[in-house]
């Protein structure tokens, strides 16, 4: 599973919104935002560290990215990392269904999806990702994506590179009866 680090040459800069937290009030166990920006930039240096989201039911996650660098040192695609504050340590990201997943996944974000904008990636602007054992699901707006070409490689192929990433992530119910692990 993933370190949850950023590698050398690549940054993360994170942003809150802070919005109002209804159904998560003081004595419900969550004293976090019900929406935040989480941002890339390669341009911008901050840390690392995940941010806190409540959900909808007044449970507490993180977020943050994992970022997946290229022998340039850029950063080719990004995986949207959802824990628990009480299993951060054990590399865990609860959108993963199983370790042995295949393809492009809805919390992966590739900077070559996005040569022709969010409207025109494989998920589009925004994405309903369902979370294994929770009946929460993570709602993600890509809110603004800036992607770079960079030089063809031996066999004549483009790749991609993200300048910036931000979305907006947030969470509903699911109306899913599932156990809560």
């Amino acid at each position: 599973m993933h370190k949850g680090r950023c590698q050398s040459g690549s940054v993360i800069v994170i942003l809150m919104v802070f919005m109002a937290c209804s159904n998560c009030a003081f004595g419900k166990g969550c004293n976090a935002p019900t929406q935040v920006l989480l941002t890339y930039s390669e341009k911008i240096a901050s840390s690392p560290e995940p941010i806190l989201l409540c959900s909808s039911g007044g449970r507490t996650f993180l977020v943050s990215f994992y970022s997946w660098v290229n022998i340039e040192q850029h950063v080719g695609a990004l995986d949207l990392i959802l824990q628990s504050p009480s299993k951060r340590d054990k590399n865990v990201n609860l959108l993963v269904v199983n370790d042995k997943w295949h393809g492009y996944q809805p919390y992966t974000f590739g900077a070559a999806d996005y040569v022709h904008g969010a409207m025109d990636s494989e998920f589009g602007e925004e994405r309903t990702i369902n979370i294994p054992h929770f009946p929460v699901q993570l709602i993600v707006d890509v809110i603004e994506v800036q992607v770079g070409a960079e030089k063809p490689d031996d066999l004549g192929k483009i790749h991609y590179r993200f300048h910036k990433l931000v979305l907006r992530i947030s969470m509903k119910d699911s109306g899913q009866n599932v156990s809560m692990k």
